[in-house]
């Protein structure tokens, strides 16, 4: 099994929606402190470590510090954007994944995600279990990544 940062699964905690269960180091970046209590308390409430963050300069001196599995970023922020985020660490060589953070959909934006690298984006005020399950496969990436690395 897993230890330290690593996600840890546990088959036996196999949820109803056929995603094992995955925990890891998740940081979430967003301005708004309400969005970052309650979504924070929601990833953590999952079983996930999370830490949070106000904007993308601190995410990067955050990220610096220590690693994360995932990142949950809000897309709209001052001084450096979700995009901006995105692109720096795509820049920098992290491939963590990145999964972007929306009140609104717009697809140009969902398109610009994406194309920048983004592992998935999130409408947040539509509903909760995308989010969630966006991490869950996030998570599983990593590990199979991991995996796959260690094999090789």
């Amino acid at each position: 099994m897993a230890s330290g940062s690593e996600p840890s699964i546990s088959a036996p905690g196999a949820s109803s929606d056929g995603l094992s269960r995955v925990t890891g180091r998740v940081l979430l970046v967003d301005d708004s402190s309400l969005v970052r209590d309650f979504v924070g308390s929601l990833i953590a409430d999952w079983g996930f470590q999370v830490e949070t963050v106000g904007s993308g300069r601190a995410a990067l001196l955050a990220l610096e510090a220590s690693p994360f599995e995932v990142i949950v970023a809000e897309v709209r922020m001052p001084e450096m954007t979700g995009l901006e985020l995105l692109t720096t660490l795509r820049v920098r060589g992290v491939s963590t994944p990145v999964i972007m953070l929306s009140s609104v959909s717009r697809a140009s934006e969902i398109l610009s995600a994406i194309h920048h690298g983004a592992f998935d984006y999130v409408v947040r005020d539509q509903a909760i279990e995308p989010l969630r399950l966006a991490l869950l496969r996030a998570m599983q990436h990593v590990h199979l990544m991991r995996d796959n690395a260690r094999l090789s």
